[in-house]
């Protein structure tokens, strides 16, 4: 017969391996839960309309109510883009030629359109088989710099000189990356450039995928004020991450061109805000917005994490149904992406001058305030500079923004990141740009990438000068005290 102990112990032992069974099962389920097949689009229609009153706009806006889905929301005398599933095609068309408005077709099959991205995604890579998603390029050599104009482009180096340092990565713009090629591509850069690239991990998603934050600076232990640019919080928005990267790729590896927007000047940029969401758009739905993580509603996952940031959450344009686009969350800061952020942002608030978040589309440059109309005390500064950045872009070929306050030139929409860039950590300069979508929304074809982060980058260097101007200051006391992590 066994010891009495020993049977203790054998007990024991087959009630933690039942337990761990038990647990195993659970996480698996969990995981099963969010396995879905891959969403088409199929004889989806994208329409556009512009109305021009107010009751054409109410009537649009109970549209949604009846399985429409506003790209960009009815107002008044502005282009409104919904997305129409076959099945409500005939109702919808019939509500438009009541209120006399003649739609413009965007996607007649918006599947199509996302396969004619994935076909051109293909083709790229055919084109250059066995290599990486970013490009070797030569540098300038330090000597050749003061015989040319500050601002070269690294495609126009090898037209000016025919002796060059040994070549760096170089991101390429003619496809949308995925987030592991985004995340392989920051961490060679780091490898290449450690005297002015860090990497810090800013916390971990809902789906456990590393936020990484990249710190550009000539001098890390100086700590310089600094400017923070983050990107694809909204998941379907890609020429946003694809945007930030383009500017990161500049800061890092043209030194030429972007000397005097280093100097004395640190950046954080964040590509992409949120990963789990900006996987599931490139594996499952080309349209998803959202984070990825559990709600109280079985079958509708994530928050939108531009109205989960605790400044006037959920006041306004913002819901508090888990199947909505705009769910706010079930409390402000519940989306651990946005919790990751504020912590960051806030531990190292004293530094940062500049907040600019990338989104699409639409052509805005937007700054607080989202939950009211009214202006911040300081909105004549906001403004100015936001002209400035506008004219450099229209300079460089890019179409006019509309500039102004979410609320008074686009929605309101609180609990946003710049509202709380601004609002509770006191970062002066706060802003947000809806980058351009042309005739294609969100499904804007990769053609277009290089055009949009170069006429982009060129509104970056209004930002970045601008920045070195202000002083730090607050426009409403803070609402909240976050864990301090500061970086150097």
């Amino acid at each position: 017969m066994a010891p009495c102990s020993a049977l203790h112990a054998g007990a024991l032992l087959g009630l933690a391996g039942h337990l761990l069974m038990h647990l195993l099962l659970l996480l698996s389920s969990g995981a099963r839960a969010q396995e879905v097949s891959a969403r088409s689009y199929t004889n989806y229609t994208v329409l556009r309309v512009t109305p021009t009153t107010d009751e054409q706009v109410r009537t649009l806006r109970g549209l949604e109510d009846r399985g429409v889905q506003w790209w960009t929301p009815p107002r008044r005398n502005f282009p409104c883009d919904a997305m129409i599933s076959p099945d409500k095609r005939n109702e919808v068309v019939g509500v438009f030629t009541s209120l006399q408005l003649q739609p413009t077709v965007l996607h007649q099959d918006l599947q199509d359109s996302i396969e004619a991205e994935n076909e051109a995604d293909r083709r790229v890579r055919r084109s250059t088989p066995n290599t990486r998603t970013w490009t070797p390029f030569p540098t300038l050599p330090r000597r050749a710099v003061p015989r040319y104009q500050a601002r070269v482009d690294k495609e126009l180096q090898p037209l000016l000189t025919s002796r060059f340092a040994p070549g760096d990565a170089y991101i390429n713009n003619q496809r949308y990356l995925d987030f592991e090629e985004i995340t392989t591509y920051i961490k060679e850069l780091a490898a290449n450039h450690p005297n002015k690239v860090r990497l810090h991990n800013i916390g971990f998603t809902h789906q456990k995928r590393n936020m990484t934050v990249v710190q550009l600076s000539n001098c890390f232990e100086c700590k310089y004020k600094a400017v923070w640019v983050d990107a694809g919080i909204h998941a379907r928005e890609w020429i946003a991450p694809a945007t930030a990267l383009f500017a990161l790729s500049q800061l890092a590896e043209n030194e030429t061109s972007t000397a005097e927007m280093r100097e004395h000047q640190d950046w954080f940029i964040l590509p992409v805000a949120n990963p789990d969401g900006y996987e599931f758009t490139h594996k499952k739905d080309r349209m998803w917005r959202k984070t990825r993580s559990n709600t109280s509603v079985p079958g509708c996952y994530g928050a939108d994490p531009n109205r989960n940031f605790d400044f006037h959450w959920n006041e306004i344009g913002a819901s508090s149904n888990p199947c909505s686009e705009t769910y706010a969350g079930r409390k402000a800061f519940s989306e651990i992406e946005a919790l990751n952020i504020r912590n960051f942002l806030y531990a190292n608030k004293e530094r940062f001058k500049l907040y600019i978040s990338y989104h699409a589309y639409g052509n805005f440059l937007l700054y607080p305030w989202g939950y009211t109309a009214d202006n911040p005390d300081d909105w004549k500064l906001l403004r100015s500079v936001a002209e400035k950045v506008n004219a450099a872009m229209v300079q460089a070929g890019s179409q006019e923004y509309t500039i102004g306050s979410s609320t008074q030139v686009l929605y309101p929409a609180a609990g946003g990141s710049d509202d709380w860039a601004k609002g509770v950590a006191g970062i002066p300069l706060s802003y947000t740009i809806e980058l351009p979508g042309f005739d294609f929304g969100f499904q804007l074809p990769p053609s277009y990438i290089d055009q949009v982060a170069r006429q982009s980058f060129e509104g970056l260097r209004v930002f970045a000068a601008e920045a070195k101007k202000v002083t730090r200051g607050r426009s409403r006391s803070p609402t909240s005290r976050p864990s301090q992590r500061s970086f150097g």
